[in-house]
């Protein structure tokens, strides 16, 4: 009787705190899988502008060439890799707002993956956008 009293006397006081969370709960694993989601669609996307930029002519391709070496952007590719970023920046945004949900102590912290990996999809889908603007819309 007089354990209860005194858990009935200390509740929501700072000392008598007990962490009732022993591992990470669903929506926190969602939010750590939409991020390795998210970077991975970013990693995917850069190799995609890489394989759609002009290539360099060097000895190889002067030798071993059946045609004409690529000197301009593949605008397929640069398409393609602006619908993965903009899918990435999506997944972004579902990771930012399941781990919202989780801020309810002061223990709690945003995962600054998830801001840095939205951060760069919106510079890249700007950049992207702003440097091929003449030829996105082209047929």
């Amino acid at each position: 009787m007089a354990d209860r009293n005194l858990r009935q006397r200390n509740f929501g006081r700072a000392d008598s705190f007990e962490e009732r969370r022993k591992q990470a709960d669903l929506v926190t694993k969602l939010a750590t899988i939409l991020a390795v989601v998210s970077w991975g669609i970013i990693i995917a996307a850069f190799l995609l502008i890489d394989a759609a930029s002009p290539v360099q002519e060097n000895l190889l391709t002067r030798l071993f060439a059946q045609e004409a070496v690529r000197d301009v952007w593949d605008i397929v590719f640069i398409r393609v890799t602006i619908i993965m970023l903009v899918v990435s920046f999506i997944v972004c945004v579902a990771a930012f707002l399941f781990n919202k949900m989780r801020m309810r102590r002061k223990t709690d912290h945003y995962k600054i993956s998830i801001i840095i990996s939205g951060i760069i999809n919106f510079v890249a889908i700007i950049a992207l956008i702003i440097t091929f603007w003449a030829d996105l819309f082209v047929l």
